[in-house]
């Protein structure tokens, strides 16, 4: 319980911070790519946290899902490359999510040295659920804009 309220301070704060920077002249496009990004990434947290035993999911997490969704099966090595991760930071979020009943580690049939990781049925809910709530996320902060501004916005982040 304690988590999930300090979860809503830090989004309370964040939307604080958000109003600040709107009065700042000195405001950087980094600040609010910061800002933005930490707002997005608490409020998908705070709406998937109640489907783990309490530890919720870390972006980390949320990215091997994404990854596994597209590719399952495939080695810690790969979803390291594929995630940006280090190696030892896969290697203890795959540990988590396996105890979690998220994914599953088999050797690999052909080769015995090598480990695959497979989402499990829970693993492919809760990925299911990270996109709704990123989708909603998503509507929700480009509420406003008109489609024109979000392509000029696409642009304008695709050239820095």
């Amino acid at each position: 319980m304690r988590d999930q309220r300090d979860k809503c301070l830090d989004k309370q704060a964040m939307k604080e911070r958000a109003k600040h920077l709107l009065t700042k002249e000195d405001a950087k496009p980094s600040m609010y790519i910061n800002d933005l990004s930490r707002l997005f990434d608490i409020n998908v947290s705070a709406g998937i946290d109640k489907f783990t035993t309490g530890r919720g999911v870390s972006k980390g997490s949320r990215h091997i899902l994404f990854h596994l969704e597209r590719s399952d099966g495939i080695t810690q090595l790969q979803l390291s490359k594929l995630t940006h991760l280090t190696a030892p930071s896969i290697s203890a979020a795959v540990v988590k999510m396996e105890q979690e009943g998220l994914v599953v580690r088999r050797n690999d049939s052909e080769d015995m040295r090598q480990v695959r990781v497979y989402l499990t049925d829970k693993g492919r809910r809760l990925n299911d659920l990270i996109k709704q709530k990123s989708r909603e996320t998503e509507d929700m902060m480009l509420e406003g804009l008109f489609d024109d501004e979000q392509e000029y916005m696409c642009r304008l982040l695709k050239k820095m």
